[in-house]
């Protein structure tokens, strides 16, 4: 999950607790906080980080059902 520290839709404690219910019920999840960014990227920093975390995440499932 990638997830915005000053998110005012979605709070990262409410983040957390998807993290928390997706891995009790087995499922891989990771949660990735980004300082200073809302609902939504705005930084070039985050908008390159958040891609390259789509982007292992893709190559981890897909290599796992090939």
């Amino acid at each position: 999950m990638l997830h915005g520290e000053n998110d005012p839709i979605v709070l990262v404690e409410q983040a957390a607790r998807m993290l928390e219910a997706v891995r009790e019920n087995g499922g891989r999840a990771e949660l990735h906080v980004f300082e200073g960014e809302g609902h939504g990227w705005r930084q070039a920093t985050s908008i390159r980080k958040a891609l390259e975390l789509e982007l292992e995440w893709y190559q981890a499932v897909l290599n796992h059902t090939i």
